[in-house]
């Protein structure tokens, strides 16, 4: 089954196409350590020299580190991770040439992910990226259909690995790739990832001059990358591989696919000046991520240090919301579930976690438990991260009767919002009791001003996360933001209560 269409924002995407269970590679190991797939028949790379192989093949045909000197970012992208060797060579040589300042991105499919300890185990003995093997491996994702974003070296370096079909994956895309590396198993072994479809698909998401390097000279890869836009060249092969080929996309960057959804804004380069108005998690986790993407943030809110207006609850629960496995909302709440809590997770030592972790759902009626239920049996979070229990068990983990069945979430639990926006903010410029009275457009940026009309900031992009206070500063918007009411009511605890262990969701 193909991906509908896209879904993405701002540069981050959403995986969207089929939900198939994935296979495994099943593997087996030569005496030098070389992996194997049995299911494919092929070596993931040359025996006893696979560094030296991804050094000549796809590093020197790709034409790097040269062709990220003076780049802000690099995008590479790749069909066939493996055990990640490519990735680790690339993050290993950006670490030892890259400037202060510049960021890799290297975006990954896969259709049939290896185990981390595979990752491991296949890089042990090699000293150049045996410890970034050992990182790699322990910010593995789930072996899950879809997107799986990861970050090391402080944002610097990112991955995005996308588990699933070559076709589904990259047709889901939007991306401008820098340089390709085509690193599936052989074109007679593993057609589907040599097709006309993937080449295209290559092709619109290209860049202008975009490289790209492949271990193969079969003339049928040569034949659909040029017919594709590339202009291929042959080059000596590894090992007992005659030839290989690498070259450069000629064609104009395009989309083949449905237009977006939304309007794609111009690119800001490292060192712009963002204004986040709004220090609540929204604004925290957006000035995070911009500041460690190379922006100069600045945060507005009129709240008091050191806590936001937004976020104020002292306690929330963090939680998964069941849907259906077949739309992309079901999909966007498994993957969002699991991308918080790495992204809670990478907070240590800022105590955002109350208690023990854990949470039963035992859902708002039967109809909404059922749901869970089912979401969590067809694969809606990962074995282990989602298991129905019956009431006497319910109440063993609750730790007080709880005469109904539920779903036991082992790593969902209670959040300290405020502990979260200060871990996210520290280090960034944040201007608190400062409310924007207004937004300008102006001279190709923005302008903020504060009520009595005093200028407050200047800059090239602005980000609304103030909740309604939106539609006072976008008068575009009036009519389209609407106040949804929340309170939390606190009760003295009783002598049943105390005796809790774990919080009890019921969708109230």
């Amino acid at each position: 089954m193909k991906a509908v269409r896209r879904l993405s924002a701002s540069g981050k995407t959403v995986y969207h196409g089929a939900m198939d269970a994935l296979k495994t590679p099943d593997l087996t190991w030569s005496d030098d350590g070389t992996p194997r797939s049995r299911r494919f028949d092929d070596v993931y790379y040359a025996s006893g020299g696979g560094l030296a192989e991804t050094k000549h093949v796809f590093l020197r045909g790709a034409g790097v580190p040269e062709a990220w000197r003076g780049r802000d970012s690099f995008v590479v992208g790749e069909t066939g991770f493996g055990t990640g060797l490519n990735f680790l060579a690339t993050w290993r040589l950006w670490q030892d040439t890259a400037e202060p300042g510049q960021r890799l991105h290297f975006v990954s499919v896969e259709g049939f992910p290896a185990e981390a300890g595979d990752i491991v185990r296949a890089h042990r003995i090699d000293p150049e990226v045996a410890e970034f093997a050992t990182r790699l491996a322990a910010a593995y994702p789930v072996r899950r259909p879809g997107y799986h974003l990861l970050e090391f070296d402080g944002g610097r370096v990112s991955l995005l690995l996308l588990f699933g079909s070559v076709e589904d994956a990259l047709g889901s895309l939007s991306a401008r790739v820098d340089a390709w590396f085509l690193d599936g198993f052989a074109p007679s072994k593993n057609p589907d990832m040599w097709t006309e479809g993937v080449f295209r698909l290559l092709a619109a998401r290209s860049g202008a001059g975009a490289r790209i390097a492949t271990f193969t000279a079969a003339g049928s890869v040569r034949r659909g990358l040029e017919a594709a836009g590339f202009a291929m060249e042959k080059r000596p092969g590894f090992g007992n591989k005659r030839e290989c080929l690498s070259g450069r996309f000629t064609g104009m960057p395009s989309d083949i696919d449905d237009a977006p959804w939304f309007g794609v804004p111009e690119r800001l380069g490292a060192g712009a000046r963002v204004a986040v108005i709004g220090a609540g998690i929204a604004g925290a986790a957006a000035a995070k991520t911009l500041s460690d993407a190379g922006f100069v943030v600045q945060v507005f809110d009129r709240g008091r240090q050191p806590g936001p207006a937004a976020s104020g609850n002292p306690l929330g629960l963090v939680q998964p919301r069941a849907g259906s496995l077949e739309n992309p909302y079901g999909r966007f709440q498994a993957a969002a579930f699991l991308h918080a809590l790495n992204a809670y997770e990478r907070l240590a030592g800022a105590d955002v976690w109350l208690g023990e972790r854990g949470l039963l759902s035992v859902g708002r009626d039967d109809d909404d438990l059922a749901r869970q239920i089912d979401w969590s049996a067809k694969g809606g979070l990962p074995k282990g991260d989602a298991e129905p229990v019956g009431a006497t068990e319910a109440a063993e983990l609750a730790g007080l009767p709880l005469p109904l069945d539920a779903v036991h979430y082992p790593r969902a639990g209670t959040i300290r919002p405020q502990a979260v926006c200060r871990a996210l903010l520290d280090g960034i410029s944040c201007a608190w009791s400062t409310p924007v009275g207004a937004l300008e457009a102006r001279d190709g940026g923005w302008y903020l001003r504060s009520a009595d009309g005093k200028e407050l900031w200047t800059g090239e992009a602005v980000v609304l996360a103030c909740g309604t206070d939106v539609a006072d500063l976008g008068p575009d918007l009036l009519g389209t933001v609407n106040a949804n009411r929340g309170q939390i009511t606190y009760v003295s605890a009783g002598d049943r209560s105390r005796g809790l262990r774990l919080p009890v969701a019921f969708g109230g």
